[in-house]
């Protein structure tokens, strides 16, 4: 996952780089480092964004 895509996963999950870094247990000078490319997105992190992807698709097929 590059920078970029992580960021348009947050800005979908409509969460600040504060929430999701909360959500990540990262500090969020870290997701903005992340989304700017001077980090690698580690692919553990890539997968904590899956699973916060599919725990909010669950909860909005629920809601309907």
């Amino acid at each position: 996952m590059t920078g970029k895509e992580f960021k348009i996963k947050r800005v979908t999950f409509d969460m600040t780089q504060a929430q999701i870094a909360k959500e990540l247990d990262l500090n969020p000078n870290t997701v903005s480092r992340y989304e700017t490319g001077d980090l690698p997105v580690p692919r553990l992190v890539e997968l904590s964004m899956e699973a916060i992807e599919h725990r909010i698709s669950e909860k909005e097929s629920t809601q309907k």
